[in-house]
């Protein structure tokens, strides 16, 4: 079964909420009746897409979902990228050592 998506006006209202008045995102979960991490999904398109509330408020519904696609599909596209690499390069993310190196990189 298919995830359904939200529709463009809580979209744009969860969107408002966040670049406009920057309310955080459980707030805006409770207000829009959705997920925080719904909240957090449309966060990071509009931030990898450039927009601010000043763009947005002024786009119709299509240029918002062409914006908001470019975007996903953009990173599932470097995603499964990354993925064939790892596979290719027979990299196990999971083992001890490749968490350590992770870790040192962020920590470190």
């Amino acid at each position: 079964m298919g995830r359904k998506g939200l529709s463009m006006n809580k979209a744009r209202e969860i969107l408002r909420l966040k670049l406009d008045l920057g309310l955080g995102a459980r707030e805006i979960a409770k207000i829009c009746s959705c997920s925080h991490s719904t909240v957090l999904e449309y966060e990071r398109k509009a931030h990898e897409a450039g927009l601010n509330w000043s763009l947005l408020k002024d786009m119709d519904d299509e240029a918002l979902i062409n914006t908001l696609s470019i975007v996903q599909k953009d990173f599932e596209k470097n995603l499964c990228q990354t993925q064939k690499m790892l596979r290719d390069l027979k990299v196990d993310i999971f083992s001890p050592y490749m968490k350590y190196e992770v870790a040192k990189e962020i920590f470190i």
